[in-house]
């Protein structure tokens, strides 16, 4: 056992009487002054409303039972009030909250997009697919080329044009005669070939010329991106099927007030073997307007007398 010395005890007597005169002078100034015994009062009333383990020194309604029925209870929600610590509890909750969804919703969001790409990437393997099946191919390969655009047709596409800035995609260009045709400041025009040996002398002459099929080249683009498609060349090699998926993917990437340009021979004025090869492929300028009208667009079709494409039919995107 440690022995106290006096000195020790002395000042732990003094502290005490030290501490007591506090208590009766906070009493007393508590006693006597409303504001601090109304500061008082709200402390602990605040106390036992956040606190559930408290209990209120002042007499309660409720019995003892009842009173441990409350306090046992666990409530998930934040606390509510005008009082500066709730205000405080709730703006930190909300902006944890905000923060949590708004890193869901980007989650989700780069889910989309990752999946929107995935299924364009079928929609274009399929859409291959689907054009190479058949006997297009190996038609397309025992009948002759489609001639180049003659001038006369290149001009009347050029004249149709004029008035258009922006993007323009020629499907199919050949060589590239009606690139250079549409080729003026204000224009990107672009071509697409699926024969890669046509588009190298284009290509040596500085023009934009790809190597693809038309479907999978137009679904690359996205909606309203371009002003003006024009159809053209081994267009004429196609079934119906294969041209209507293509007219739609021509109308999805033309912008309002655009115009899909359709430059292709008649099959009725085919003769000789190619007639008998090339039956069920290419659709007729009537038809072709029909096919636009069904998508609501306005029709206008121009005529080429002597030419081997007698007919341009320019469809209005609206």
């Amino acid at each position: 056992m440690v022995a106290v010395s006096n000195d020790q005890r002395s000042n732990g007597d003094f502290a005490d009487r030290v501490q007591a005169e506090i208590e009766r002078d906070a009493k007393r100034r508590l006693k006597e002054d409303p504001v601090l015994q109304r500061l008082e009062r709200e402390v602990h009333e605040s106390w036992v409303h956040v606190s559930p383990g408290a209990v209120a020194e002042s007499a309660s309604p409720l019995s003892l039972l009842e009173q441990v029925e409350q306090v046992s209870l666990v409530s998930v929600d934040a606390p509510t009030g005008d009082r500066h610590l709730h205000s405080y509890v709730k703006r930190t909750a909300r902006k944890l909250v905000r923060w949590y969804f708004h890193y869901v919703v980007n989650q989700l969001n780069a889910l989309h997009h990752y999946q929107n790409r995935l299924l364009r990437e079928f929609n274009s393997r399929i859409t291959r697919l689907e054009i190479d099946v058949g006997d297009e191919p190996v038609v397309r390969d025992l009948c002759d080329p489609v001639p180049e655009p003659e001038p006369a047709l290149c001009e009347l596409i050029a004249t149709t044009l004029k008035s258009f800035q922006g993007s323009i995609s020629v499907v199919s260009c050949g060589h590239g005669s009606l690139l250079e045709a549409l080729d003026r400041p204000g224009v990107a025009v672009h071509g697409v070939e699926q024969n890669d040996n046509l588009v190298t002398h284009g290509i040596n002459r500085g023009l934009d010329l790809r190597v693809g099929s038309p479907i999978d080249h137009l679904s690359n683009f996205g909606d309203s991106a371009l002003a003006a498609v024009v159809l053209a060349g081994v267009v004429e090699h196609y079934k119906a099927g294969s041209l209507v998926t293509l007219l739609g993917e021509a109308l999805r990437v033309t912008e309002t007030g655009g115009v899909v340009v359709v430059a292709v021979a008649d099959p009725r004025t085919r003769v000789g073997p190619c007639a008998d090869l090339m039956q069920g492929l290419g659709l007729a300028p009537e038809t072709w307007a029909l096919l636009f009208e069904k998508h609501g667009c306005s029709v206008d079709t121009f005529e080429l007398n002597g030419s081997r494409v007698e007919s341009v039919v320019v469809a209005r995107v609206s």
